[in-house]
């Protein structure tokens, strides 16, 4: 598969032409959350963030300190969700 942006097949709603279900490409999306949001994403005792995991099947986890970006706030957080593109734009909206 040559070089594509990962927004451009997260938004996708379709599979391409030469790529096939069984081989979709996996895709990582990166989101800086203030740290006063976090717990939106992530409910009581995990349950939000669980409740997206299962209905989606998407791999979420809360990045530690230290895989923050340059550009982030010192009050950022960094939530990482891989999978295939269907499955991560899933977990996004």
């Amino acid at each position: 598969m040559p070089f594509c942006k990962v927004h451009d097949i997260v938004v996708a709603d379709e599979v391409g032409p030469n790529e096939v279900a069984d081989m979709a490409p996996q895709v990582t999306a990166r989101l800086l959350v203030s740290s006063d949001q976090i717990g939106c994403v992530i409910g009581k005792g995990g349950q939000v963030v669980q409740t997206i995991r299962t209905e989606t099947s998407a791999q979420i986890r809360i990045m530690k300190d230290n895989h923050l970006p340059t550009c982030a706030l010192s009050n950022d957080e960094l939530i990482q969700i891989s999978g295939e593109a269907s499955v991560v734009r899933k977990a996004l909206f």
